[in-house]
């Protein structure tokens, strides 16, 4: 039996190969680097919107980009905490992210209860259309990062992961 046993578990392991170890720096590098080629992309599309280039935005932009840049960093630090395999991984890290997307409806609410409008005014409003799919074609990029890390890695709850990796 105990023959049988050894032998099992050699022709197991007899062709395995030593992997990198993944590190939760090397994840939010990753991260990171789709997330700056995004930026350099949408910064070489063309101009800006002129109260961003003229050094003035309205605080409704600083305020809803400042949200939306707190739910990706909530996102995809916890994608890559998801994928890092590690005793005793903690799994509540998807609820902050949550908590921060709920801030985004309520930031939006009192946004529009302020009368600000100066934001509507500098923009086009083919700009909205510009943005959003700005937006999302080259929210892949940090996203592929984001999957090619979970995919190398270990996720124990991979419908939470691919949420946030959605997100």
């Amino acid at each position: 039996m105990t023959q049988d046993t050894d032998t099992l578990i050699f022709g197991l392991v007899d062709e395995l190969q030593p992997v990198r170890p993944m590190r939760f720096g090397s994840g939010m590098g990753l991260a990171a680097a789709g997330g700056a080629l995004a930026l350099l992309l949408v910064l070489s599309f063309g101009p800006l919107r002129p109260d961003i280039a003229g050094g003035n935005p309205s605080g409704i932009f600083l305020l809803a980009n400042g949200l939306f840049l707190m739910l990706g960093l909530a996102c995809g630090a916890t994608a890559v905490l998801m994928g890092t395999p590690r005793v005793g991984n903690l799994r509540n890290g998807w609820g902050w992210a949550a908590a921060m997307a709920g801030l985004l409806p309520l930031s939006a609410l009192v946004l529009a209860l302020s009368n600000s409008t100066s934001a509507w005014q500098a923009s086009d409003p083919n700009h909205g259309w510009l943005c959003l799919a700005y937006s999302t074609g080259l929210g892949l990029l940090t996203a592929g990062a984001l999957i090619y890390w979970l995919r190398r890695g270990a996720p124990t709850s991979p419908e939470r992961a691919g949420l946030l990796t959605g997100i």
